[in-house]
């Protein structure tokens, strides 16, 4: 019996998807928060969506809130998207972040599906920029609440 028999051919390497489908998947999760937000229910320390409580954060609870990056991000972008930027604020500057983020990867990603038909250059910047952008702000305003508290 040949070797060549008993070898198996290489694998190819599997097939990125179009960038068109990307685009349309990134549509769909990039609008995933924006609707929840919308919905949450948001009282004082909890969220809950239609009736179900979020969850306790585990690191804040140990820790402090200040101590977690993403304590109180949930209701922050939920009161951001209800339109109570201040309450928002003191919960979690990051969840404005979130909302600006999302809106921005919308309508670059809306650009690429409706305009261009395809992702350019321009387009690869500005996704790697906002996602540097939201990743700095999430940290930034972690930062500013340990210096704060």
């Amino acid at each position: 019996m040949s070797s060549s028999a008993t070898e198996s051919a290489p694998l190819a390497a599997p097939a990125l998807p179009d960038p068109r489908t990307r685009s349309w998947w990134a549509v769909v999760i990039l609008s995933l928060p924006l609707v929840l937000g919308l919905l949450l229910r948001i009282e004082g320390s909890s969220a809950s969506l239609f009736g179900l409580e979020g969850p306790e954060c585990a690191v804040g609870r140990a820790i402090g809130p200040a101590g977690c990056p993403g304590c109180g991000l949930t209701r922050a972008t939920g009161l951001t998207l209800q339109g109570d930027l201040d309450g928002a604020a003191a919960l979690n500057w990051a969840g404005i972040a979130v909302v600006l983020a999302c809106l921005a990867g919308l309508a670059v990603h809306l650009d690429i599906l409706v305009r261009a038909k395809r992702r350019t250059p321009f387009h690869q910047r500005l996704l790697r920029l906002g996602a540097r952008g939201f990743l700095a702000a999430v940290f930034l305003a972690w930062f500013a609440r340990l210096l704060s508290a």
